[in-house]
């Protein structure tokens, strides 16, 4: 969960409630910035799964086993 804006706190929402386009445009506001955050946070999250893996060394790599009867290589 994310942490409440100090625009959020429950000490004003009582006066907040009394002046009501103030509270829907504080709602409305509120709810474009959760919006933005979120999808923001989703493609960050989307472009590190898509970004390739890292490559490895197949220098340093240990050399597949063989067959010691027909020298055919096993995979994993």
């Amino acid at each position: 969960m994310e942490k409440i804006s100090e625009d959020w706190n429950p000490a004003n929402w009582e006066d907040l409630f009394q002046d009501r386009p103030a509270w829907r445009r504080s709602v409305k506001t509120g709810a474009a910035i959760y919006e933005a955050n979120r999808i923001a946070a989703a493609k960050a999250k989307r472009a590190a799964r898509k970004s390739p893996a890292p490559r490895t060394n197949t220098v340093d790599a240990q050399a597949l086993p063989t067959c010691p009867r027909c020298q055919r290589i096993f995979h994993a």
